[in-house]
């Protein structure tokens, strides 16, 4: 429905198939995968089905949420003690097959070919422009630390 709604009217070429099963002769310079790696019973075939389709040198941007995450942690022990709510329905498994954090994230792109750049971490309020006053100095201390809801990473494929 929606590759034909920006065909007909964006006139958009666009494909709809996972990128598995996407065949082109085409390379491109960026691809993003937010919030998808979390979703996949092999991240690394993804990526390297990125590689695949990547320019020399190409961008890959990825969000995934923060396993080390003030959040991330609290929704866990809810799960643990069974005391999980409707607002977390989406939270664990069979929905996150895997759960990172930065150093988890950077061995899993550099064993894809792919060399981390930059990594951020950032909150759902930032993400929604929730942010205040009085949590701007919170998040940007969380921010610091990789402690947010979501890793941000900026990676650049390893080219010879």
């Amino acid at each position: 429905m929606l590759a034909k709604i920006a065909k007909e009217k964006l006139e958009i070429d666009l494909h709809n198939c996972t990128i598995d099963r996407f065949e082109t002769s085409d390379k491109f310079s960026g691809i993003i995968l937010w919030d998808v790696l979390e979703h996949l019973y092999n991240p690394k075939e993804m990526l390297q089905h990125c590689e695949r389709l990547a320019k020399p040198g190409a961008y890959l941007f990825i969000q995934v949420p923060n396993y080390l995450g003030i959040s991330d942690r609290f929704k866990t022990l809810l799960h643990r003690l069974r005391l999980k709510n409707n607002n977390f329905k989406h939270f664990g498994f069979p929905w996150h097959i895997y759960s990172f954090n930065k150093k988890s994230l950077s061995l899993l792109l550099e064993g894809s070919g792919f060399t981390p750049l930059k990594f951020e971490s950032w909150s759902h309020h930032m993400k929604e422009g929730k942010n205040n006053i009085f949590l701007s100095p919170l998040q940007r201390m969380i921010k610091k630390f990789c402690l947010s809801d979501y890793i941000v990473c900026v990676a650049r494929y390893k080219n010879n």
